[in-house]
């Protein structure tokens, strides 16, 4: 910016040593602008220019923009339409000069001779590259006019050029974490079309089941029978050991002496009815009791006779 100064102060001493003709100033009102870029994401590198239009004559514009550099960074700066030396009609009779710093780009021109009168386009293209940490969406470019004079010929005084500045910026999709997630407006799309259908019934089989042409193998021998006999136990059955064992205690004698009867046997043996051959025979029975005419008698060896208690009217 020095250097550029000091060229402007060369090229006033210069002008103020050539004779011209007092030329007043056009009226009028030079119109900057500055682009707005939108859809922007971050690791983005985009152009911005800086506009000028209206009815205006000036020798000398000054101006800045002013950005954010956490977001953005500023990379390059380029002349525009207005500032290319082959569509200006006396070539190297003007300079151009800018500075960079993080969050300002300044540029100054000034015309030697004649003034940039009535011009429209771009004036200055910025780069900008945005940042990819970038949680910024609406990045503002500020724009910020420090001067445009008119400087009448044969005088060493300007004369401010009225103006006006419009601001740009860049937009840049970030996600936004005040907001829900957008939900779908569409519902799913159904299929437009049944599912298609088999036009042929299923294969029937179109032969029986195959049988057996053979029947069932019967077994050609008989069961095999056993040709050992059945074991027979090798060892004769155990015999015990230890005798029987007898009574400790002797029969139980009666207490109370055989019943006498009352009556002697009949004689030559006959006994309730019965005849015996001798007096042993009758000695073998016993009379036991009467009940009513009934004498009651009992053989005491039954083993040796075929009678058995015997009940008969004595």
């Amino acid at each position: 910016m020095k250097k550029f100064l000091a060229l402007l102060v060369s090229a006033l001493m210069v002008m103020g040593m050539i004779p011209f003709t007092a030329v007043a100033a056009t009226t009028g009102e030079a119109h900057f602008t500055v682009d707005t870029v939108d859809n922007a994401n971050p690791g983005d590198t985009v152009n911005v220019f800086v506009n000028l239009s209206g009815t205006y004559e000036a020798h000398i514009i000054n101006l800045s923009v002013n950005y954010d550099p956490e977001q953005l960074e500023c990379t390059g700066v380029k002349k525009g339409d207005l500032l290319k030396e082959e569509d200006y009609p006396e070539p190297g009779m003007y300079m151009a000069d800018y500075t960079t710093q993080p969050g300002r780009v300044a540029v100054s021109v000034m015309y030697a001779s004649e003034a940039l009168t009535n011009a429209e386009g771009q004036f200055v293209k910025l780069i900008f590259n945005v940042k990819e940490d970038c949680t910024v969406a609406h990045n503002v470019l500020e724009l910020v006019v420090e001067e445009v004079s008119y400087m009448p010929l044969g005088t060493s005084n300007t004369e401010p050029v009225p103006y006006t500045a419009e601001n740009g910026a860049i937009n840049v999709n970030v996600p936004d974490p005040t907001e829900p997630p957008v939900e779908p407006t569409e519902p799913p799309v159904e299929p437009t079309e049944p599912p298609v259908e088999p036009t042929e019934p299923p294969v029937e089989p179109t032969e029986p089941p195959v049988e057996p042409t053979e029947p069932p193998v019967e077994p050609t021998e008989p069961p095999v029978e056993p040709t050992e006999p059945p074991v027979e136990p090798t060892e004769p059955p155990v015999e015990p050991t230890e005798p029987p064992v007898e009574p400790t205690e002797p029969p139980v004698e009666p207490t109370e002496p055989p019943v006498e009867p009352t009556e002697e046997p009949g004689e030559n043996g006959l006994i309730a009815g019965y005849y015996f051959e001798t007096q042993a025979q009758v000695d073998e029975w016993t009379f036991i009791g009467a009940n009513g005419s009934n004498w009651l008698w009992s053989v005491n060896n039954p083993g040796a006779y075929d009678y058995t208690e015997y009940a008969h009217e004595g």
